[in-house]
C-alpha cells in the first residue's frame, strides 16, 4: 500500500482547500462554517477553468503555474474583500473530507485495477493518460488518432492537474483522485445540509452527518426488498416479487428469485437494476464500482452550484449588489465548469438556481434594472385572487430569463468545447417507456416517505386552518380519493411518476411561496434586511412540528428540483449513442445520480429536523407539560420512519462492502493492497505489459494501429488505452462520439491493415500518419497470422517478446516502397 503517495495527496488536498478558504468565506458569509467545505471544490474549478483555456494554447507546467498563479491571486484578493479563514471550520471540514477519503482509498486498495470489463475504467483511465500526454487542448482522442476528443474532459483535466502537482503516475492518480472526488462530494453535502439546517436554527452536524449517510452511503430499497423476498416462502415470493427483479438484465425471473435474494450470493452489479430498461445507480454503487466517470466527477460541482443558489436565496432583497454577483458572477463558473465535466448536470444547476429564483423571497425582478424592473407586476397586498396570480406568473417568468442568463454566461467559458469538441447529439425526443409505480418506489422510496412526513410536518399556517376547520369524514373522504387517483395514474393510465412525484412539486411549489406570507406577516425582528433563523424554546418547536405549523426552507427546494428531474426523464430523453436499444437508458442513468444527490442532501435536513422536534415534544411529555396526543403519536412515526429509512437505505452498503472485502474481484485476487490500477496487467498480461510499458515511454503522442474495439468491455484497444498515445480507431464509444459512418469507416481501415497485401494497407497507414503497428494476442486472434511487417522497406522491429512484435513505420517513407501509390498529398 503507497501510505506515502496518500499522504501526499491528502496535504496537497488540504493545501488547495486552504487557498480556496477566502474565496468560499466571501461567497459562503452565512454557512455555519463560512464555506469552509466548497472551498476544495472551489480551488480545484480555479484550477481547471484556467488551465482550460490557457490549455487551448499551451498545455503543461505552463498551464498549471498559471492555473497556480491564479488561485493565488484570487484567495489573495478574497482575503482583502473580507473574506476570511476560519481554521475550526477548516479543520471540521478536512476531517470529514479525510474520513470519506480514508474510507474510498480502503476499498480501493481492494479492488484498484482499472480493468475493461463493468464499467468505464479503460475510458476514464485512457482520457487521464492523454491529457498528460497532450500538447495543447483538447487533447487528440486516443481512440480515434488523428482528431481532437470529442468527450467531457473538464474532470480529467482536473485529475491530470492534480496528479502533475503531485508529481503522480496516473495508474496511482486514478484512484486517490477518484476517492478524493467522493470524498469532496460527501464533504459538500455535508456543509450544504448543515448550512440549510442552520437557517433553521438547528445543528448544521446533525443534519450534515445524515447528507453524509444518505449521499455517500445510501442504497436504494430494491436491495432490502430482495432480502426479505429471500426469507418468505417460495411461492408467496415468486407470486409478488417480480417488481424487485423487472429492471434486471440477462438473469430469467427464476434464477434471480433463487440467486439475488440471498445475504451469501450477493453482487453490488444488480443493485443498480431497478427499473425495466434503465440503470438506477446513487454514489457508492457509482464509486464502489471503480469508475472515474465524468457524470461522477460533476456531482461535487453540482452541489457547488447548488450552494450558491442557496446563498442567492439567502441573501436579503435589500442586498441587490450580492445577489447580482452570486447570479452573474459566481455562478456561470461553476455551471460553465459543469458544462466541461458533464453536460447532463448543466439542465440541474441552472434548473436549481431558476427555483432559488423563483421560490425565494427575494423579488427576483429586483436584480434588473429599474426602468424595467418598475414596469412589472408588484406584489399585491392580499395573499390570492388573480393579482396575486398575476405577480406569481410574472416573477416566475423572471426567474427564467434570469436564471437562462446565468446558463448562458456560463455557457460562454466552456464555448470552445460547447461548440466544436462535444459528442454528437440528435437531440431531445419526447414520450419513452415509462416506469412502473412499484418499480419508482424501489428507487425513490425512501426519500419520498421522509419527505411527506417533513412536509406534514411543516405545513404552513393556511393548511393548518383549514385541515382544523375540515370534518374527520370529509379529511377520511379526500384521503381515500387521493389513493384511488394516485393507483388510476399509476395503474390505468401508466403515469406512476406523475403520481409519486408529482405532489411533491405542487405542494413544495405552494409551500415555498406561501413561506413568504408567513415570515413578512410575522412580528420577528430582521438583522440586516435578513430575517433570523428559526430559534424557538423546545416548547415552540414541538408545537411548530406537530401542530402549529413553520415555514419551510431550502431542503423544500431541493425536493421540488428533484421531484421534477424524476417526472422529466418520464416524459423526455436525451437522443445521444447508447450501447443499448432502450432509449432513455443513458438519460436515466445520467440523471438519477442528480436526482438522488439533490434528495440525499435534503432528506438529511429533513431528518435532522424532524429528529430534533420529535425529541423536543417527547421532553415536553416527560417534564409533565401538557403535550397534544397528536404530537406524541406523530413523533412515534418519526421515530418509526426513521428506524425503517435508514436501516433499509444501508443495507445495499453492508452487503456491497461485505462482499468486497471478503471476495475481492479476479483482477485483484491474491495481491497485497494497492493504488496501482495497472498492477493487474502485470499479473495476467506480462508480456503484454511489457509491450505497452515501452509504448508508455514514447514521448509525445505517435499514431499506432491495434485491433478495433468492437466488442466493448473486453481487452481490446488496450495499448491505446493505457498509455494515452493514439490508436486508429478504439472501442465502439466513437460510434457515439463521431457517428457509425466515421467508426465504421476506420474499422475498415484498420481490417486492410492487417489483412490485406502491403500495397493496399500502406496507403491506409500514410493516410492515418501511423508510426507503430502492433501485433499482440488481441490482434492474431481477430485476423490470425499476421504478416511479417519488417520486411517491407522503411518498416522495422521496434519492440518484441513472447508475445507482442510492435513494428515502427516511418510515415513519410512508407509509400515509396515497391509499387505502392499512396494518390496525392
Amino acid at each position: 500500500m503507497e501510505y506515502g503517495l496518500v499522504a501526499l495527496w491528502f496535504a496537497g488536498y488540504a493545501l488547495l482547500a486552504l487557498a480556496g478558504l477566502p474565496i468560499a468565506a466571501l461567497l459562503f458569509e452565512r454557512f455555519p462554517d463560512r464555506g469552509a467545505t466548497f472551498a476544495l471544490p472551489i480551488s480545484l474549478a480555479v484550477l481547471t477553468l484556467v488551465a482550460y483555456w490557457v490549455g487551448h494554447l499551451t498545455f503543461g507546467w505552463i498551464a498549471v503555474a498559471a492555473a497556480v498563479a491564479v488561485l493565488l491571486v484570487a484567495s489573495g484578493l478574497a482575503l482583502r474583500a473580507g473574506g476570511s479563514i476560519h481554521l475550526r471550520a477548516y479543520l471540521a471540514a478536512m476531517a470529514v473530507f479525510g474520513i470519506a477519503f480514508a474510507f474510498m482509498l480502503a476499498i480501493r486498495a481492494v479492488d484498484p485495477a482499472v480493468h475493461p470489463g463493468g464499467g468505464e475504467k479503460f475510458l476514464d483511465f485512457g482520457l487521464i493518460q492523454t491529457v498528460l500526454r497532450a500538447d495543447r487542448l483538447p487533447p487528440e482522442d486516443f481512440w480515434f488518432a488523428g482528431e481532437r476528443l470529442r468527450y467531457y474532459y473538464g474532470g480529467f483535466v482536473m485529475t491530470a492537474l492534480l496528479s502533475m502537482l503531485t508529481d503522480t503516475p496516473a495508474r496511482y492518480a486514478y484512484n486517490l483522485a477518484l476517492a478524493g472526488f467522493f470524498a469532496s462530494l460527501v464533504t459538500a453535502a455535508y456543509g450544504l445540509a448543515g448550512a440549510i439546517a442552520s437557517s433553521h436554527g438547528r445543528s448544521h452536524r446533525l443534519a450534515g452527518a445524515f447528507a453524509v449517510f444518505f449521499v455517500g452511503i445510501g442504497g436504494n430499497l430494491a436491495t432490502p426488498g430482495r432480502m426479505v423476498l429471500g426469507v418468505l416462502p417460495d411461492d408467496l415470493a415468486a407470486q409478488y416479487g417480480r417488481v424487485f427483479f423487472a429492471g434486471v438484465r440477462g438473469v430469467p425471473y427464476e434464477e434471480a428469485l433463487a440467486t439475488l435474494t440471498a445475504p451469501k450470493s450477493f453482487s453490488y452489479w444488480y443493485g443498480r437494476y431497478v427499473i425495466d430498461g434503465t440503470l438506477n445507480v446513487f454514489p457508492l454503487w457509482s464509486f464502489l464500482n471503480g469508475d472515474l466517470s465524468a457524470f461522477m466527477i460533476a456531482m461535487t460541482f453540482l452541489l457547488v452550484a447548488v450552494a450558491l443558489s442557496f446563498a442567492y436565496y439567502r441573501t436579503p432583497e435589500a442586498d441587490r449588489t450580492r445577489r447580482r454577483a452570486l447570479v452573474f458572477v459566481a455562478f456561470p463558473p461553476a455551471v460553465g465548469l459543469c458544462a466541461l465535466i458533464s453536460t447532463w448536470s448543466v439542465p440541474s444547476a441552472v434548473g436549481v438556481l431558476w427555483l432559488s429564483l423563483a421560490l425565494g423571497d427575494a423579488r427576483p425582478a429586483t436584480l434588473l434594472p429599474d426602468a424595467i424592473a418598475r414596469r412589472l407586476p408588484a406584489p399585491p397586498d392580499v395573499t390570492a385572487g388573480l393579482a396575486r396570480l398575476r405577480y406569481e406568473v410574472s416573477r416566475t417568468v423572471v426567474a427564467t430569463v434570469l436564471a437562462c442568463a446565468g446558463g448562458l454566461a456560463g455557457a460562454v467559458l466552456a464555448s470552445p468545447f460547447l461548440l466544436f469538441h462535444r459528442p454528437e447529439v440528435r437531440g431531445v425526443r419526447f414520450l419513452p417507456p415509462r416506469s412502473g409505480l412499484g418499480e419508482l418506489f424501489l428507487v425513490h422510496g425512501a426519500f419520498l416517505t421522509l419527505f411527506a412526513l417533513y412536509l406534514v410536518a411543516r405545513r404552513p399556517p393556511w393548511l393548518r386552518a383549514r385541515l382544523a376547520r375540515a370534518s374527520p369524514r370529509a379529511l377520511a373522504v379526500v384521503g381515500v380519493a387521493g389513493v384511488v387517483v394516485l393507483a388510476v395514474l399509476g395503474l390505468v393510465v401508466d403515469l406512476a411518476a406523475v403520481a409519486l412525484a408529482g405532489p411533491f412539486v405542487v405542494v413544495g411549489w405552494v409551500v415555498c411561496r406561501t413561506r413568504a406570507d408567513s415570515l413578512w406577516g410575522s412580528t420577528d425582528t430582521t438583522v440586516d434586511g435578513e430575517r433570523p433563523p428559526e430559534r424557538r424554546r423546545s416548547s415552540d418547536a414541538a408545537a411548530t412540528l406537530f401542530g402549529a405549523g413553520a415555514p419551510v426552507g431550502y431542503e423544500t427546494v431541493l425536493i421540488v428540483a428533484g421531484a421534477g428531474l424524476v417526472l422529466a426523464v418520464e416524459f423526455a430523453y436525451v437522443s445521444a449513442g447508447s450501447i443499448t436499444q432502450n432509449v432513455r437508458w443513458k438519460t436515466v442513468f445520467k440523471v438519477y445520480l442528480q436526482i438522488w444527490v439533490l434528495w440525499g442532501t435534503a432528506a438529511g435536513v429533513a431528518l435532522a429536523w424532524l429528529l430534533a422536534a420529535t425529541r423536543d415534544a417527547i421532553g415536553r411529555a416527560l417534564a409533565g407539560r401538557s403535550t397534544p396526543r397528536t404530537a406524541l403519536a406523530a413523533g412515534l412515526s418519526v421515530i418509526a420512519v426513521t428506524a425503517l429509512v435508514v436501516p433499509a437505505t444501508g443495507t445495499f452498503a453492508g452487503l456491497a462492502l461485505s462482499a468486497h472485502f471478503d471476495d475481492p474481484p479476479a483482477e485483484s485476487a491474491g495481491l497485497d493492497p494497492t493504488l496501482d490500477g495497472t498492477r493487474f496487467v502485470e499479473q495476467s498480461r506480462p508480456a503484454q505489459a511489457e509491450s505497452i510499458a515501452w509504448l508508455d515511454n514514447r514521448s509525445g503522442q505517435p499514431n499506432i494501429v491495434t485491433e478495433p474495439g468492437t466488442q466493448m468491455y473486453t481487452w481490446t484497444s488496450a495499448p491505446a488505452t493505457l498509455t494515452g498515445v493514439p490508436t486508429v480507431i478504439g472501442w465502439r464509444h466513437q460510434r457515439g462520439y463521431r457517428g457509425a459512418a466515421a467508426f465504421e469507416e476506420r474499422v475498415a481501415a484498420v481490417n486492410t491493415i492487417y489483412t490485406e497485401p502491403w500495397s493496399a494497407g500502406a496507403p491506409v497507414l500514410d493516410r492515418y500518419d501511423v508510426r507503430y503497428i502492433y501485433v499482440g494476442p488481441p490482434e492474431r486472434d481477430r485476423y490470425g497470422d499476421v504478416q511479417n511487417y519488417a520486411r517491407q522497406p522503411n518498416v522495422s522491429v521496434a519492440f518484441e517478446n513472447q508475445a507482442v512484435t510492435i513494428y515502427a513505420v516511418d510515415p513519410d517513407l512508407v509509400c515509396e516502397s515497391g509499387d505502392t501509390d499512396c494518390g496525392p498529398e
